[in-house]
């Protein structure tokens, strides 16, 4: 399946989504900001050890966009953390293909 989500993210504002998956699932992503760079990290979270544990894929201090692709090493979230350090509200376009269950969005914070 494919979806895209439109994340808007105000100025200095973070947030976190997620994708769930089992163990060898596979996805595809790519994203992109409207506008600016942001800092992102890709990263895991193992669902049998609790959420204090996680796995980092991928960190960029700054960037307009990502792409990749994951083999999910454990059930679990698999996703992205963006932090919107501008002046400025962003939106981050984001597209998923694969084998996921469901998006985990943990809002503004």
């Amino acid at each position: 399946r494919t979806e895209t989500l439109q994340v808007p993210i105000g100025p200095y504002e973070e947030t976190e989504i997620k994708v769930v998956m089992t163990a060898g699932k596979m996805i595809l992503f790519s994203w992109e900001v409207d506008r600016g760079d942001i800092y992102s990290d890709y990263h895991g979270h193992d669902s049998a050890l609790g959420p204090q544990f996680w796995v980092r894929y991928r960190e960029q201090m700054e960037g307009s966009d990502g792409q990749g692709s994951l083999v999910a090493p454990f059930d679990g979230e698999h996703g992205w953390y963006w932090v919107n350090y501008n002046e400025y509200p962003v939106v981050v376009s984001l597209t998923v293909t694969g084998y996921f269950e469901r998006f985990v969005d943990y809002g503004i914070f």
